[in-house]
């Protein structure tokens, strides 16, 4: 810790970073700015991800999300993940569907079904579609993780399994994590 000259208490030392997902959101978003700016890695298709049709869905998909939007006065402050979607889909079209992270994505589904209660709207309909199919295809691949890994990873309260046992069970473990800790005889 420095010290204050001026008066003689030891400073407080700065803050931690922001929470991960803050700092997730800020790599995908700085990440987007640099593909959009035409700064992308070589190994990338020369092939553009965005066909004529795609960026005329994406218009009338961020248009839906805007009317929506629009219709409450402080969403966009208090909706962000929506908000970062509709600002992704404006950027990049339907590949920011593919880029923002499954959180992000899965958050701003959440949003957007508490928002939204009529889905007769085609465009809005199409966007929870494209956003649903969004999801799975991610929930698929983040399924071919091995069991093993998916256990350790306790970053997520969600993993944690719980499980009713009989008294006498528990006395048996309880035991030996003691035997485990001290060496003790069971």
């Amino acid at each position: 810790m420095s010290r204050d000259i001026s008066k003689g208490k030891p400073k407080r030392p700065a803050k931690e970073s922001a929470p991960g997902w803050l700092d997730r959101l800020k790599l995908v978003w700085l990440r987007m700015q640099r593909n959009g700016a035409g700064v992308g890695s070589a190994t990338e298709s020369a092939t553009p991800r965005n066909t004529q049709t795609d960026q005329s869905e994406a218009v009338l998909l961020r248009a839906a999300l805007k009317g929506v939007l629009d219709q409450h006065a402080s969403s966009r402050s208090v909706l962000v993940h929506l908000t970062v979607l509709e600002k992704a889909l404006g950027r990049h079209g339907l590949s920011a569907l593919d880029e923002l992270p499954h959180d992000v994505l899965r958050r701003a589904m959440s949003q957007l079904e508490t928002l939204v209660s009529d889905w007769s709207p085609g465009n809005l309909a199409a966007l929870r579609a494209r956003l649903t199919a969004s999801l799975i295809k991610r929930g698929r691949a983040n399924d071919r993780r091995r069991t093993s890994e998916r256990l350790a990873d306790f970053q997520d309260s969600r993993q944690l399994q719980v499980k009713d046992v009989s008294v006498s069970t528990f006395m048996e473990a309880n035991a030996r994590w003691q035997h485990s800790l001290t060496g003790q005889k069971l």
